[in-house]
């Protein structure tokens, strides 16, 4: 709808509803109230419910808007209430009106114009109303046929319909960031462990003076819920400024991705979660700090005895932080490698230099057909005389974000009921639309300007088209009916190329064109040709159509290439959060790695130096180090493949021309991280080399 009376006309997605859809909801209004049933009524007053952020923008949040009057369509109608600012549903809608019963949207048993929505009674299950249902949908194709034929009702809840296509991608984000934290709380565990191994001789001390275990069992805890809390409030202090980029990156499609915020319920999941995992992964090396044997460690000097004990259980995290890295990086590089061949999908269009814009004619000003093509014609053809502007045309609906299905069949193939037909696309286009835009034309020819009000029908089809209802057949001249009141016969003049109607990973569908001039529209979306910067003409354009009509709103200004983008923000987005967790689970089981071997180095000072004082060369006090390493690094490889086998597996629906076991991906991050994994080896190996003998056996 078009609400005009300011200093620009503004084009509000809208939505007419019954009176009783909030109640069925159980939202209550911000600002006054919702509608009753006598504005129902066909010819009731005119009023209207403003959703919050159309109240904001347009009146300043000023509660005392409730009664007063806005102009919408050319008409006058009243403002009788303001939605609070977390309702959003339909999703984007901003303007709600009463739908008045007996109005034309109901005409038409076969137009399917309404959505509904109930509650399920108590005690009722879904499955049991879907029942219920069947039987009524079966009654409604007996009695009509013709329109509802092969036709049934099918129930959804309302979360799964609202949630339901993003359900996946969250379950993913989150196991991802629960393996994340699993693998730092295997490094804080490998952490305490070394802690408490290098203080064994300090322990053994005080317990041999008399100090109980659990004195000491409840000093180590209070140090890890310390270090835990700390990490706590800088997790969360990242957290806050990781939102802004979490809400820019975000794809349109994710619902209520605005109301992302760190609210109280997440801090104290946040907080929860932090003394739950100080108390599980600090206990084992706490308690083993008690377990000291006094006469082995004091005897040693407090060296090594706990410490060899403790480097089997530290090796066993060391092998789940490589497998459980292993498995991220692998989901991470499928969704990547897809991302990429996504990238490189034909699209049979032009998308560079390709600018886009959406007009919208005032119903009230435009009701005779021929006046909305005198309108679009005098904005097209000023626009095409734009300096840099080569092409210009319009449609009703532009690739790659679906559009508007029907019902089609061969007129010598009568179908036997309405769901024995070919389903399609329609788009209404002016002349010029496919050359402005690219497509190829494969037979026949495109409109013209005689393709108009009283001239035969006539219409372009896509090679999907062509594949689905004439496969091996010339379908110029043929006959395809089209499923409006009676039907309507149209020519097939000309075979153009397919489009990503819906996204770059969807296989085509088959589409057929209208020419606008037959079936004038009042909505439509400009595209244009133009050479060098896209974007430059727009105020030119701007000014031309307010020229034309200022009551005309301009909307979803953009490019092709911002379109495309737009068709690909999800995939990028699952992409980047899972590709940023798994280069956190990367670098900590390489650190953990590496510190594991660290403190292994570190135990066995003595026994190096006893080797090498021996005559053990370099290389052989070398391998031996990077021979455990190795060990442990390889079996966390053997574990990450199998997990990263297994969330392929669930990711397969995702992917794009990538196998679940694409053994590219396998090979390319299985030899990063076992590269990374020899260099984390490397390290403590050259420094056990370099072990003084003398300084290993001076305390013997």
């Amino acid at each position: 709808m078009i609400i005009t009376g300011g200093e620009e006309p503004e084009r509000v997605s809208a939505t007419t509803i019954s009176h009783n859809l909030f109640t069925t909801l159980a939202v209550a209004p911000l600002h006054g109230r919702t509608f009753t049933p006598e504005e129902e009524v066909l010819g009731g007053p005119q009023v209207v419910i403003l959703s919050y952020g159309l109240w904001q923008r347009r009146y300043g949040g000023d509660p005392s808007v409730v009664g007063t009057g806005i102009t919408i369509d050319g008409a006058p109608r009243e403002i009788v209430g303001v939605m609070p600012q977390d309702f959003a549903y339909p999703d984007g809608v901003e303007l709600w009106a009463p739908m008045q019963r007996g109005g034309p949207s109901e005409s038409g048993r076969g137009n399917n114009n309404f959505y509904i929505i109930g509650r399920l009674a108590d005690g009722v299950r879904i499955d049991q109303a879907q029942a219920e249902m069947d039987v009524l949908a079966a009654a409604i194709s007996e009695a009509y046929p013709t329109v509802k034929g092969g036709w049934g009702i099918r129930l959804t809840g309302l979360h799964t319909r609202l949630y339901g296509d993003v359900a996946g991608s969250m379950i993913l984000l989150m196991a991802a960031v629960i393996l994340v934290l699993l693998i730092a709380c295997a490094n804080l565990s490998s952490l305490f462990l070394a802690r408490v191994t290098a203080r064994s001789g300090e322990f053994a001390v005080r317990l041999s003076l008399g100090a109980p275990k659990g004195a000491i069992v409840r000093q180590l805890m209070t140090e890890s819920l310390t270090l835990t809390l700390l990490g706590t409030v800088g997790g969360i202090l990242l957290a806050t400024q990781g939102i802004r980029v979490l809400k820019a990156l975000g794809p349109a499609n994710l619902p209520r991705v605005d109301s992302i915020s760190i609210n109280t319920t997440v801090l104290l999941v946040t907080l929860v979660t932090s003394l739950l995992t100080a108390l599980l992964f600090g206990i084992v090396p706490a308690r083993r700090s008690s377990r000291t044997s006094l006469a082995g460690t004091l005897r040693e000097g407090g060296s090594s005895t706990a410490g060899l004990r403790s480097l089997r259980t530290r090796s066993l995290l060391v092998v789940g932080q490589v497998g459980l890295s292993l498995t991220l990086l692998i989901a991470s590089g499928l969704l990547m490698r897809s991302f990429f061949r996504l990238q490189q999908v034909d699209t049979g269009m032009e998308t560079e230099g390709v600018l886009t814009m959406n007009l919208q004619l005032p119903s009230f000003s435009y009701q005779d057909p021929e006046q909305r093509v005198i309108a679009f014609d005098a904005i097209l053809d000023r626009i095409r005389s734009l300096p840099g502007v080569m092409e210009a045309s319009a449609t009703d609906g532009l690739p790659l974000f679906g559009g508007l299905w029907n019902g089609l069949y061969r007129a010598d193939r009568p179908p036997a009921d309405s769901s024995d037909r070919i389903a399609s696309t329609r788009r209404f286009v002016m002349d010029g639309y496919f050359e402005t835009m690219g497509v190829p034309v494969l037979a026949g020819r495109t409109f013209e300007p005689t393709d108009r009000t009283g001239s035969p029908p006539v219409t372009v089809v896509s090679q999907a088209m062509v594949e689905e209802a004439f496969p091996g057949e010339d379908p110029l001249g043929k006959i395809l009916v089209l499923s409006w009141g009676d039907g309507i016969p149209l020519e097939i003049i000309g075979v153009v190329g397919n489009l990503p109607d819906y996204g770059l990973n969807a296989d085509p569908r088959p589409v057929f064109y209208l020419p606008n001039r037959q079936y004038p529209q009042g909505v439509l979306t400009l595209v244009m040709k133009v050479e060098g910067d896209p974007t430059a003409p727009v105020p030119a354009i701007r000014e031309i159509v307010h020229e034309v009509d200022s009551d005309v709103p301009i909307t979803g200004t953009g490019t092709m290439m911002d379109r495309l983008s737009r068709s690909t923000a999800g995939y990028r987005f699952l992409m980047l959060l899972l590709g940023v967790f798994a280069a956190i689970a990367f670098i900590l089981a390489s650190t953990g790695l590496y510190g594991v071997l660290s403190c292994f180095v570190s135990q066995r000072t003595r026994e190096m130096g006893i080797r090498i004082a021996m005559g053990a060369g370099p290389a052989q006090v070398m391998a031996s180090v990077i021979r455990m390493g190795v060990i442990w690094a390889g079996s966390g490889l053997l574990v990450g493949l199998l997990g990263g086998w297994g969330v392929a597996i669930l990711l397969r629906n995702t992917l794009f021309s990538t196998a679940p076991t694409d053994p590219v991906t396998y090979l390319l991050v299985s030899l990063l991280l076992g590269l990374v994994a020899f260099l984390a080896c490397l390290i403590p190996a050259r420094r056990a080399v370099k072990v003084d003998p003398l300084v290993a056996l001076r305390s013997d």
